[in-house]
This record gives C-alpha cells, structure tokens and sequence, in this order.
C-alpha cells in the first residue's frame, strides 16, 4: 500500500516542482527582456536632437599610387541647440579608418572627422564610404572619399 501511494505522489511531485520552476524561470527571462528594452527605448527617447553642417560631405584625393596611405579631416560643425552625440563612425572597408571625438560637442562648436585611406592592394577608382550615427535628424550622415589608385610599374 505504501508502494502505491509512493509511486503515485513522486511523480506528481516532480511534475509540480518541475513546471513550477519553468514557468518562474520564463517569467523572470520576459522580464528582465522588457525591462532591457524599456529602458532603450527611454535612451533613445531621452536624446535631443541637434544639427550638423559639414563643410562638404564627399573628398577626392585624385591620383594615388598603390600602397600610399592618404588622409583627409571632414569639418562640421554643431550648428543645433544641443550637444552633438557621434555614437559611431563605420567605414564601407577595413582599408578606410575613421577617427571622431566621442566625447559631446557643444552646440556652436566645430569639429572634425579624421579618415585615413589606405591604398594597398587597391588599383583603379576607389569609393569608399563612412558612415556616422549622431543625434541628429537624419541620424545617419554618409560621407564619402574617392581616389583613382595607380600601380606603379615594374623595374
């Protein structure tokens, strides 16, 4: 009798402490996973925008000869009323590395992006592209650098 009553309240047991523990650890998983996402979006909300003025947004460094490494500076400038956030600066390509202040430019400052092209292994009319994430309407500015790589000859 015993036996019985065992073998019919574990496996009852082990189906409520087994679903019990599930269903709580799923619940704290879909809370924690709002919360992440509240709170991003409140970031984002959180996040005056401001203006941009670039000098110009596309530079052409005409010829190059393959294996130099040439650079250019973008002026802006913060023209809005709010500090300018550059959040990030991604080139098209590994050979092109942008340089930016990540720390908050004031409005009515000026700045620059800093792009080094490197021309290695490259032959022929290049465009590469960087792009930035800023506050700011648009938040995302693409600027562009073009050259004309030639390969020197052979000795």
């Amino acid at each position: 009798m015993n036996r019985i009553i065992i073998s019919l309240i574990l496996p009852l047991l082990v189906v409520l402490l087994s679903c019990g523990q599930e269903s709580s650890n799923n619940t704290k998983t879909v809370e924690v996973k709002e919360v992440k996402e509240v709170k991003e979006l409140k970031k984002i909300k959180e996040v005056k925008k401001t203006k941009i003025k670039f000098e110009k947004i596309e530079h052409d460094f005409g010829k190059v000869v393959q294996g130099e490494r040439v650079k250019y500076k973008f002026k802006f400038k913060n023209t809005g009323s709010e500090n300018l956030i550059i959040t990030e600066a991604n080139a098209s390509c590994g050979c092109t590395a942008p340089k930016y202040d990540k720390k908050p430019i004031p409005p009515d400052t000026e700045s620059t992006i800093d792009v080094e092209f490197n021309s290695g292994g490259f032959s022929g009319k290049q465009i590469k592209t960087i792009t930035i994430f800023a506050n700011t309407e648009p938040n995302v500015i693409k600027l562009k650098i073009i050259s004309e790589v030639e390969v020197p000859e052979k000795k």
